[in-house]
């Protein structure tokens, strides 16, 4: 018998959040025993880090709060509000997903 957990999925949102918003996700989501599963732009990507200067800028014009996401460690944030078996994946050479599982209690 499987048990399915719900999933919470978040796809290229937080680099485009201002920082001002909390920096945790919101107590219920996902529900008890569920999955948090945020993909967007890795900040460690050796392709995003080694962007040519103008492609920089012009990133960081349609993505202005892309400077504070990526000082974040996500992963220990989601670590510190409670979520267990925080892990990063990479999804492509510029993109990570990040799967986080709330406890059950």
């Amino acid at each position: 018998m499987f048990l399915l957990s719900p999933l919470f999925s978040c796809l290229l949102v937080l680099l485009c959040l201002p920082p001002s918003l909390p920096s945790s996700p919101p107590p219920s989501l996902p529900l008890p025993g569920g999955t948090l599963a945020i993909t967007d732009n890795d900040p460690r990507s050796p392709v995003i880090q080694g962007l040519p200067k103008p492609i920089a800028l012009l990133m960081k014009s349609t993505e202005p709060f892309s400077d504070e996401y990526f000082s974040l460690d996500m992963e220990a944030m989601l670590e510190e509000v409670g979520f267990e078996a925080v892990e990063t994946v990479a999804t492509d050479p510029r993109h990570r997903t990040i799967l986080a599982t709330k406890p059950r209690s």
